[in-house]
């Protein structure tokens, strides 16, 4: 299946590995038992490729929803990956539709999704709804946050107060608002980056040191240069 390399391509970006996998043909009833038969298999979620549009012989929604997963969302308003289709079932596991666009764009809304429910996070339809606007900006950033060697550490923030002090090391500016990357005062050469957002990019110079402060547990994840996706909780 043309797909199944690609795919286990970008999951190892994230440190998933595909442990199994299926070929079947487009049949309603095919899909359907094939997902089953993944059930039972000790994997922690479900790919499903192909299928994903409105066509009439395009039955994965159908057969993901017959093999009694909860639909979050079959759809979502970001561009690349309009078809994707998210559900979980009974005990949790989730299962996703991945449309065509998966296996030949850059980055699509899987590439949103996919860490959130790998870190166990309970993906809503609410959330994957905010996401109209915010593919599109977060991959013209993510060229740019690649261009830093080591990770960069997203996290829950306030800036100003009485946190920890750090130096701010490049500022991003965009619509109404700006990304600032920052590190720790004193901080070895190497050492994670923090992504923080501020509401104007004059606020704030290259160089100048503020407080931050963050609580350990709000810690999401690494995003570095050629590394492994971490999930910290």
């Amino acid at each position: 299946m043309p797909s199944t390399p690609i795919l286990a391509k970008k999951l190892q970006a994230y440190g998933i590995t595909m442990t199994e996998h299926l070929t079947v043909s487009d049949g309603l009833e095919q899909v359907a038992a094939a997902i089953d038969e993944m059930r039972k298999k000790p994997v922690n979620m479900i790919l499903c490729t192909g299928g994903m549009s409105v066509d009439p012989d395009d039955n994965t929604p159908g057969a993901i929803a017959r093999s009694g997963a909860r639909i979050v969302t079959y759809g979502a308003a970001v561009l690349p990956g309009a078809m994707f289709l998210l559900g979980y079932y009974e005990d949790g596991q989730p299962v996703m539709g991945l449309p065509g666009c998966v296996m030949y764009a850059k980055a699509t809304i899987v590439d949103l999704i996919l860490p959130r429910v790998a870190a166990g996070l309970s993906v809503t339809k609410q959330e994957i709804a905010a996401l109209d606007s915010y593919l599109k900006w977060e991959l013209e950033l993510s060229e740019l946050l690649g261009a830093f060697d080591g990770p960069i550490l997203w996290v829950s923030h306030e800036l100003g107060g009485s946190g920890t002090p750090f130096r701010i090391l490049r500022i991003i500016p965009d619509a109404g608002h700006a990304i600032l990357l920052l590190q720790p005062e004193g901080a070895a050469e190497g050492s994670p980056v923090l992504r923080a957002e501020c509401d104007a990019a004059g606020t704030y110079a290259a160089g100048q040191t503020l407080p931050v402060s963050f609580r350990e547990e709000k810690l999401l994840f690494f995003w570095g240069a050629g590394q492994n996706f971490r999930i910290l909780l």
